[in-house]
Order: structure tokens, then sequence, then C-alpha cells
């Protein structure tokens, strides 16, 4: 079975169309607050409700890689190394180049070294529109 050992939890689109459709009312509702000199506390919570919906968002939408990987090899759709890829993409490394840029390049001019790292940059991201692609 591909995917949904964790019903699709990458995907979190309840999440998302909860936050994007009530964001507005908690907005207003902050406002309305304001209007009550009494309710200043409330109105600031509510806010800081906001704050905290889009940090969840935020954290939602960086995961969604490293859990949808998990999820796909729970299901033995993907193998380990897809997890290990979607963690180092995950912490902003490039686990492409990251280990093996020096040994690749050894040898090379500085300008030959920086094409060949503009290179495996541009095929990092090819490779990341591609896997995105096909989800």
């Amino acid at each position: 079975m591909s995917g949904g050992s964790f019903n699709y939890l990458y995907r979190a689109e309840g999440l998302v169309a909860l936050i994007t459709s009530k964001r507005d009312d908690l907005q207003e509702m902050a406002d309305a607050l304001d209007c009550f000199d009494y309710a200043a506390d409330a109105a600031t919570e509510t806010r800081e409700l906001l704050a905290h919906l889009d940090a969840a968002e935020a954290s939602r939408t960086r995961l969604a890689g490293v859990w949808k990987a998990v999820e796909w090899y729970r299901s033995c759709d993907w193998g380990d190394d897809k997890v290990r890829q979607a963690l180092a993409e995950y912490r902003g490394e490039n686990p492409d180049t990251s280990d093996t840029f020096e040994a690749l390049t050894a040898g090379l001019t500085d300008d030959q070294a920086r094409k060949v790292r503009e290179y495996t940059e541009q095929l990092a991201v090819i490779y990341r529109f591609e896997n995105n692609r096909t989800t």
C-alpha cells in the first residue's frame, strides 16, 4: 500500500483549511474585543492564538517532507535513504554534495570547483522539483 500509514499527515489539508478559513474570523474577533476596554487580555490572547497558528503552519510546512518520507518508508514504498534525505533537507543540509564535494573537486582549479558546485546545486533543485511534482 502506498503511503497512508499516518493518514497522509504530511498533507494535513484539514489543518491548513482550518487555519485559512478561521484566520479572518479570529482577527475580526480580536478587533471586536479591542472595542471593549475591559477585554484587552482576551484580544491579546486571540492574537497570540493567531501567532501560534502561523507557527504551527510553518512547522507543518517544514516537516511535510520528513513526514512524507517516514510515512512512505513505513508503507515500504521508500527506503531509509529517502528518510535521511528528507531530514537533511529539513535541516538545511545538502545530502547530495555535503560529504563528497571536496573529494570530487580535489585537483581542480577554483573556477572549475565553482562550476562543479553550481552544477550540483542546479541538479539538487531539479531533483527537489521532480520529487515534489510526483507527490
